[in-house]
């Protein structure tokens, strides 16, 4: 009864072969490329990947793993308590991650590589009450009527309340500073299906559209933000799969893709224009594409799936515009890339795979970390005792490169000091930058309520001058706007993507 081989709409085949007790002992793909599998005792000991690389696996009597070994013989090891919960987990590099647990099987502490410890404290139920960083900054949740979803949490000098429908879904989250009497409100509302219909903020109004199927068909976006609010309306069309094949834009654009099987793209058209055409291998992965102005871009695989090499050039000549070679390290880690134009970049990696080293021809860049992978600054001077190196205790970048950082009480940044010149952040209570302002210019951003980034309004710090006339004023200050690329910048979204950008004033 089980799957030997799979043959798609395309008439590529998988296959899957079993050892004597059913367990999988190698797969070979489409492509030929063939993934074995060895085991001791019933469990997983050895992984040979296509390029005859191996990952072993260490585990107890219960199934629990024990260690994992990579390619490069970087070993990582877990050790667990009377229990079988996890207790320690020992890094690579001689570093360890500690668990600590109550009777009931919630997790109390945790103890970074650096020593600093992070707590978590329940109620009799097991809900969460209490939550202190590592920071040592601290979170409390509130419950209501029962319920096992937050109804309030506080954290510095924040709190926001939340409100469910009898479903559990959030249907309104609201937030206030400690003391303060002007809430941040987002609203939230469903179909019987479970659909998101509306979400709603100061900023931006979203309104979504179903058919039968429960495919979106149109979205409607109220920008409230601008002097003179638009709306923005998406419309999708579906194939009988109920796969995505077109899209009109709110510019009138209509955008339609052509996709076989799974939905594996094939092409992309802009109105009747077809803008790209896609090649794809035996495993569908794009190995070419010709675009509407007459590049075509050439691309290859490892047999493990790693990209191996791009190549850019004007359709029907061999001269290549571009290309770029890329090899890796037995651990799969990206170690080499061979630039025709910028020439080779080097990768260097610590035995727990963060990046210590960039370089290229006599350029070089160097990257430290402490314990617990905080960033440091590679230049400060070395700790004079090797055996305690330099930690960041509360995990936060206080300097780095001659560049200082400041943070408020909810760990975001509030100020940059860099040559002596002081940027500042603002950021809303739903924890997203709202403002940055330095000598030059003020920034201001607006988000939806699906946090979506949807507008950034840049003005240049202009002094007026009080001999000059106002025409004057205005040609100058408009003239430094244009300099610091300061304007009006509107974001419009598809789903999760970024569909384009509007820029200007007047628009």
């Amino acid at each position: 009864g089980q799957l030997t081989s799979y043959t798609d709409c395309s008439g590529k085949t998988t296959q899957w072969k079993y050892n004597a007790l059913g367990q999988l002992a190698k797969l070979i793909n489409a492509a030929g490329d063939a993934t074995e599998y060895q085991y001791e005792a019933g469990q997983l000991v050895l992984l040979i990947h296509p390029d005859k690389t191996t990952e072993r696996f260490e585990r107890d009597a219960e199934g629990r793993l024990l260690s994992h070994t990579d390619a490069l013989h970087r070993r990582t090891a877990w050790t667990y308590n009377e229990a079988g919960l996890i207790h320690q987990r020992h890094n690579a590099n001689d570093t360890t991650l500690t668990y600590h647990w109550d009777k009931l099987g919630q997790l109390v502490r945790l103890r970074n590589e650096n020593n600093s410890e992070a707590s978590f404290k329940y109620d009799p139920v097991g809900r969460l009450l209490k939550e202190t960083g590592f920071d040592k900054e601290t979170t409390h949740y509130l419950y209501d009527n029962g319920s096992n979803l937050p109804t309030r949490r506080v954290d510095g000098d924040r709190t926001t309340h939340f409100e469910y429908d009898p479903m559990g879904r959030l249907i309104q989250r609201k937030a206030a500073r400690r003391g303060g009497d002007k809430w941040e409100v987002e609203t939230f509302a469903y179909d019987g299906n479970g659909n998101l219909l509306a979400a709603n903020n100061e900023a931006c109004r979203l309104q979504w559209f179903y058919d039968a199927a429960g495919n979106n068909t149109r979205e409607h976006q109220w920008l409230d933000y601008l002097v003179k609010p638009q709306v923005a309306v998406f419309r999708h069309e579906y194939d009988a799969l109920n796969q995505r094949i077109a899209t009109t834009r709110p510019d009138g654009h209509r955008v339609s893709w052509l996709t076989y099987g799974s939905g594996h793209l094939l092409a992309l058209k802009l109105d009747d224009q077809e803008l790209i055409s896609y090649e794809r291998d035996d495993l569908h992965r794009e190995i070419g594409r010709v675009q509407g102005n007459g590049l075509v871009q050439r691309q290859t695989w490892s047999p493990n799936g790693q990209l191996l090499e791009q190549t850019l050039a004007r359709q029907g000549e061999s001269r290549r515009i571009a290309a770029r070679s890329y090899r890796y390290d037995e651990a799969g880690q990206l170690c080499h890339i061979d630039d025709l134009n910028r020439g080779d970049l080097h990768y260097r990696y610590d035995p727990v795979g963060r990046l210590l080293e960039a370089s290229r021809n006599y350029e070089k860049e160097t990257f430290a970390f402490d314990p617990a992978s905080n960033l440091l600054d590679p230049e400060a001077p070395p700790n004079p005792n090797p055996h305690s190196p330099h930690k960041l205790m509360d995990n936060v970048l206080r300097s780095y490169c001659g560049t200082q950082y400041r943070y408020d009480e909810r760990g975001n940044l509030q100020e940059r000091i860099e040559n002596g010149k002081i940027g500042k952040f603002t950021w809303d209570l739903y924890d997203r930058l709202r403002r940055y302002e330095d000598e030059r210019l003020v920034v201001e951003f607006g988000y939806d309520a699906l946090g979506r980034r949807v507008y950034k309004d840049s003005r240049s710090k202009y002094r007026k001058r009080l001999q000059a006339g106002p025409v004057w004023n205005e040609n100058a200050r408009r003239a430094l706007d244009e300099k610091l690329g300061c304007d009006l910048t509107l974001f419009i979204w598809d789903g999760d993507t970024l569909a384009f950008e509007q820029r200007g004033r007047d628009g």
